[in-house]
């Protein structure tokens, strides 16, 4: 998730989710209010799936927008124009019963005004 809001009470109230699932599928879910809604799921062409398969995630936030990479490719411009004030990022793995276990490695948050 990014731009959450509320993570620190382990309470979210709002935010942005980006998640990935079986058949090369991926989501784009909105938080408001404790209420959350998915805006958009596509298959992904660029996405290795199968059992340990590796991806290259990128999500670059630029004020109202959002750019999701998969493999080095744009996957897709998120809609952010009711997106909230910058805010915390959480990671998470696959929470469903019997999925397979999600490992990370190399994950940096970098804002681009530092740059």
């Amino acid at each position: 998730m990014f731009r959450v809001t509320g993570a620190e009470n382990n309470d979210i109230i709002e935010g942005h989710a980006i998640y990935f699932g079986d058949a090369n599928l991926w989501g784009h879910i909105v938080c408001r209010e404790k209420v959350c809604e998915r805006v958009r799921e596509e298959s992904s062409a660029a996405m290795n799936g199968g059992s340990g398969s590796e991806n290259h995630v990128s999500i670059t936030v630029l004020g109202s927008e959002g750019s999701l990479y998969i493999n080095g490719v744009l996957e897709a411009t998120l809609d952010l124009t009711d997106a909230m004030e910058s805010g915390s990022v959480l990671l998470f793995g696959n929470a469903e019963a019997g999925s397979s276990p999600t490992r990370y490695s190399d994950f940096s948050v970098i804002s681009l005004e530092e740059r």
